[in-house]
């Protein structure tokens, strides 16, 4: 299965995923490489991440409000920064760095394994206290007039695909950086609204860049993430179904009420950039998924090993 997605790898890329496949392809190869010990799996992954750091804003943003680096870019070309507004494995740009320098830290490219690693984590800790008193990590850095809505899977056949204006909107509420870029708080974000998988992935990033560069703070950074899940948020209340105090039911088709059940996740208000929970038992917001559940269950495997 490897060698044949491998084999397609370059037909199905472009300026929209590159970044975001090759980054999952330097993981796979990577637990391929542990599971066999097959040298040919650790020299696709060391070319894979080559992809990934080449995609990474290393040098500040200095002519920001707010001077940022380590964030990465949808493809090498830089055109625009990687965001995600519903299913979301940011981990994995850092995952699969942290696999190789852990396999080979002699190589002698694992200098810049380590950089990349650094740069992001610097980028997690200076974000980590744009929403007050919460703790939760802003969602991305977005540009005026910079989207792309081809990839946006929902029913734009009836109900109108975004435009340009609806997304200037709603970046246009997020933290003035300058230069027509903002830090949104929340995803833009059109049908498909809750934002627990993207807190779950930068919580995952910080646990293990946590791990690797031993340092506490992004644990701390990393569990606020999850606190704000069940119930360090401005509604006083988790939304896990069956766990701490107040929460609501879930919206489970045929599923009904399931203990411990993650939903979608807490979302925003039309254009604005603060959050909100309707009262309804609908989807996205309050849908049960298996992502955000199986996310959170990794976070507390990670807690528990601490």
């Amino acid at each position: 299965d490897f060698h044949f997605a491998n084999e397609l790898l370059n037909r199905d890329i472009n300026d929209h995923n590159e970044t975001e496949v090759n980054a999952r392809a330097l993981v796979t190869a990577m637990h391929l490489y542990d599971l066999t010990g097959d040298p040919s799996y650790l020299d696709w992954g060391i070319r894979y991440a080559r992809v990934v750091m080449d995609a990474q804003q290393i040098q500040r943003k200095t002519e920001w409000n707010l001077p940022l680096h380590g964030f990465f870019y949808e493809s090498r070309s830089k055109r625009r920064i990687m965001e995600s507004f519903h299913r979301c494995d940011d981990q994995m740009l850092i995952q699969g760095l942290a696999m190789l320098i852990r396999a080979y830290p002699d190589h002698p490219e694992a200098v810049k394994w380590k950089e990349s690693c650094v740069a992001y984590a610097d980028y997690l800790k200076e974000i980590s206290d744009a929403i007050a008193p919460y703790g939760i990590l802003p969602a991305a850095v977005y540009q005026l007039n910079n989207a792309e809505f081809a990839g946006i899977y929902h029913e734009g056949d009836q109900v109108g695909m975004p435009s340009m204006e609806e997304y200037n909107a709603q970046v246009k509420q997020g933290i003035p950086l300058g230069n027509d870029f903002y830090l949104r708080r929340f995803p833009v974000a059109y049908q498909f609204r809750g934002f627990h998988a993207i807190l779950i992935a930068k919580a995952k990033a910080a646990f293990l860049l946590a791990e690797l560069l031993q340092d506490h703070s992004l644990s701390e950074i990393a569990t606020r993430q999850l606190e704000y899940i069940i119930g360090y948020n401005p509604f006083a209340m988790s939304t896990i179904y069956g766990e701490g105090y107040d929460y609501p039911p879930l919206y489970g088709a045929y599923a009904g009420d399931v203990v411990g059940a993650v939903p979608v996740g807490i979302e925003t208000f039309e254009n604005d950039d603060e959050p909100y929970m309707p009262m309804q038992v609908n989807a996205t917001y309050k849908e049960i998924w298996t992502h955000t559940t199986a996310g959170v269950i990794w976070l507390l495997s990670k807690i528990f090993k601490e």
